[in-house]
């Protein structure tokens, strides 16, 4: 065999490992993107969530981040449906609070609910039991007119 074509076919093997493990990471990213839990609303719309799903990821929620991806929120998923209170304490951005039940319809709004800056802070609770919390960017249920009553779809949650 010359030289040339078993430098010839090591560049082919390279060029055959080099094309499958970039299937692989293509793969391996829509997967992620695909799995990472979101939410529908009613105007098909979907928020890209972060779960606040035990005690401890509950009491951090959303404090000290400096800013909130545009169609991010952070989903609070509690046990069962009940009054929950909130409030802004070391949270660095006004956020809207959208109270939904566990038959997944909104019960509550709270708009603009904004930093706390010192003690005693303001708290925030629905008027209605809910399971569910989700925390977006201020102003984000009016731009998406979202209203009590309303259904939303749990996506990978």
């Amino acid at each position: 065999m010359k030289k040339g074509d078993i430098l010839f076919k090591i560049l082919v093997v390279i060029l055959i490992i080099s094309l499958i493990i970039l299937f692989v990471e293509v793969i391996y990213l829509i997967d992620k993107e695909f799995s990472k839990p979101y939410l529908i609303l009613p105007n098909d719309n979907k928020i890209y969530l972060d779960i606040a799903d035990t005690p401890s990821k509950r009491s951090i929620g959303l404090m000290y981040r400096e800013k909130l991806d545009e169609n991010m929120g952070m989903l609070f998923i509690f046990e069962k449906d009940m009054n929950h209170t909130f409030w802004m304490k070391n949270t660095l951005i006004p956020l809207d609070m959208i109270f939904i039940d566990s038959n997944k319809q909104i019960v509550d709004i709270i708009s603009n609910a904004t930093p706390c800056k010192s003690d005693p802070c303001k708290t925030y609770s629905s008027k209605y039991p809910n399971k569910y919390v989700l925390e977006i960017n201020v102003m984000q249920s009016e731009y998406n007119n979202l209203k009590i009553g309303d259904k939303v779809i749990f996506k990978n949650v």
